[in-house]
């Protein structure tokens, strides 16, 4: 298992991996690995996996645990591109690669990311410190400082990168003294690295830098459909490709849409629409193809087109989607375009005399207000008056009548879910 410590200059990389070391000693051997150069990661690598075998043969018993201490200004992506033959799987166990990393660490003092009297950052830190990349931040700005500026912007740079990798664990360390051991034992012996959202948020940042973990390519889906689609959930869908796009979310990637298709209020025009889901923009016009006469036998093939950000992955890694999946976005796309049908009615539920409320009791004295009324018995306009003085907001014989409601109700209802249960059922793909 794997550790990879990245930093900048004035980052007390040496005492952060001093203290890393100390985490565990007693269950733990700590190989470091100080690489002055890239070209040096591999090499030394290698020999540590040569040391660990040679000491599981003498009887070691303690479990092994390598820290690569970049270089300075080498970040993870680079680290990884040198070292990638490693994550292939051993040839005597096709499950068990030579190496995992379990986290990735960078130590930074945020002062050291600025540079003139404006604070602006210096280019090319976004690898150090993205979603995916890094999973424990290590600041090990000074608590205290003369310079309230400085400190001030250093504030502004932190806020800023947690909004660029919101799941990253912040733990600070003064001039590269780590105090919470406990925290930093127990985030070491956590495998964050390999998290299913973080390995889907590295393909889709610096995927070319592992082509072992994957590499994204563009696929084509085609669909042929046979029924109008609601206009109002045709929008709602495609609007919400855009939530897809998030390398958080579980959905393939829709980069486009092409359709040819009918809106059920208007089901006699064909309408071509295009939509881009990254910049949350439809173009829609209606085709030439018109059908004035009605005859449903000429509007019986849509189609649609969907361009997939698919990605081609090691079989170690998260199958969803990926590979040759052809089937399953195929499904996925008409599961998606399912849900842009009108909703479909309901089988009814009989109406029943004792769950009727107040208002529907009224509705039902409003309805029979004309009723013929028993003798003795007249309506003042607001009130039942018998003759011999009884008063009643209800019609005298309010009784019977909901019970004649709810039986004329009941048969319609009985005959609109026998018209439900005997309709064929089209689908949209039949």
């Amino acid at each position: 298992m794997v550790t990879i410590l990245t930093g900048i200059h004035g980052s007390y990389m040496t005492e952060i991996g001093s203290c890393i070391a100390k985490v565990g000693k007693a269950n733990t051997v700590w190989m470091i690995l100080h690489p002055k150069q890239l070209a040096e990661v591999p090499p030394l690598l290698t020999s540590s996996l040569k040391e660990k075998a040679e000491r599981e043969t003498s009887g070691e018993n303690r479990s092994f645990r390598c820290l690569i201490v970049a270089p300075l200004w080498i970040s993870v992506p680079e680290i990884l591109t040198e070292v990638e033959s490693f994550f292939m799987p051993d040839k005597g166990n096709p499950e068990e690669a030579q190496i995992r990393i379990v986290s990735t660490i960078t130590c930074v003092d945020p002062r050291m990311c600025l540079m003139g009297p404006e604070g602006l950052i210096m280019p090319g830190l976004c690898p150090f410190f993205n979603l995916g990349w890094t999973n424990i931040l290590v600041l090990t700005t000074p608590e205290k400082t003369e310079k309230k500026d400085d400190m001030q912007k250093a504030t502004h740079l932190i806020q800023a990168i947690r909004q660029l990798n919101p799941r990253a664990v912040v733990l600070s360390a003064p001039f590269g003294k780590i105090r919470d051991y406990t925290q930093l034992n127990l985030l070491l012996n956590d495998d964050l690295f390999d998290e299913i959202e973080l390995q889907r948020h590295r393909l889709l940042t610096y995927a070319s830098h592992c082509s072992s973990l994957g590499e994204y390519v563009i696929k084509k889906i085609f669909v042929e459909f046979r029924l109008p689609l609601e206009r109002a959930r045709w929008t709602a869908a495609l609007k919400g490709l855009v939530t897809n796009l998030s390398p958080l979310s579980d959905e393939p990637i829709i980069v486009y849409v092409d359709a040819h298709l009918a809106f059920d209020d208007d089901a006699n025009s064909i309408h071509h629409c295009c939509y881009w889901p990254q910049i949350d923009t439809s173009k829609e016009s209606r085709s030439p193809h018109h059908n004035e006469s009605g005859d449903k036998s000429l509007r019986k093939s849509f189609s649609l087109t969907a361009l997939f950000f698919t990605s081609q992955k090691a079989p170690g890694i998260r199958p969803d989607y990926n590979g040759d999946c052809e089937d399953r976005l195929t499904q996925w796309l008409k599961a998606w375009l399912r849900t842009c049908l009108r909703q479909a009615e309901k089988l009814k539920p009989l109406i029943e005399k004792e769950k009727l409320s107040e208002s529907e009791l009224d509705k039902i004295n409003d309805m029979y207000q004309l009723h013929p009324l028993p003798d003795g018995w007249y309506f003042t306009g607001t009130q039942y008056v018998h003759i011999v003085g009884d008063r009643s907001f209800r019609h005298p014989c309010f009784d019977r009548l909901v019970d004649e409601y709810v039986a004329q109700e009941n048969e319609k209802i009985k005959q609109f879910n026998a018209s439900l249960i005997n309709a064929p059922v089209v689908d949209l793909f039949d």
